[in-house]
């Protein structure tokens, strides 16, 4: 791994553990020292990946995925592994992985299908299927704000920031400056 990569990787993970981890009223499915290497593998997985990023910079993409994942799913272990929550319904079954992507023109079935798991492989496509949706986003809202790609990324349609977007790119940004 690069420099960077390593930097992002220790940062993004620092930034994890510093976040309330999800809350279970008959406890974890997973000891903490379990959370913090799976949340560890999550750090990775973006900051591999994003190294790859079709716009913005590495540190901006791995910042947007970061909450992106976190704000969907506060990482709890079944959302990552593909399993039933027992409090997020990931869409009615149609949501897959950390980045609660659904079968689209962007994400075909085949994909889809595969982005569930938490090992560091699954998670790595799931971190890349996420990108896809962000750059596409990013795309068709050129020149919009943070706020209204993840508008647009949390509703599929629309490039217009929604409270909750706004609320997402204040903390990418926040984010962003300790990377």
């Amino acid at each position: 791994m690069t420099s960077l990569i390593l930097a992002i990787k220790s940062k993004l993970l620092m930034a994890a553990l510093s976040l309330p981890a999800p809350w279970y009223a008959d406890g974890p499915p997973e000891s903490r020292q379990q959370y913090e290497a799976r949340v560890e593998t999550i750090a990775e997985a973006i900051a591999v990946e994003t190294a790859r990023t079709p716009v913005w910079t590495q540190k901006r993409m791995a910042a947007t995925v970061f909450f992106v994942f976190y704000l969907e799913s506060r990482f709890a272990y079944e959302v990552h592994a593909g399993t039933k929550h027992p409090v997020w319904t990931q869409d009615d079954g149609q949501a897959r992985c950390m980045g609660q992507l659904h079968i689209s023109g962007i994400v075909p079935s085949h994909e889809w299908e595969r982005l569930a798991g938490t090992d560091l492989d699954a998670t790595r496509r799931c971190v890349a299927a996420t990108m896809h949706v962000l750059a596409a986003q990013a795309r068709r809202c050129a020149g919009a704000p943070l706020a209204g790609v993840l508008g647009a990324y949390g509703r599929g349609s629309g490039c217009h920031a929604t409270e909750s977007s706004v609320d997402r790119a204040r903390r990418v940004e926040s984010l962003l400056a300790r990377l």
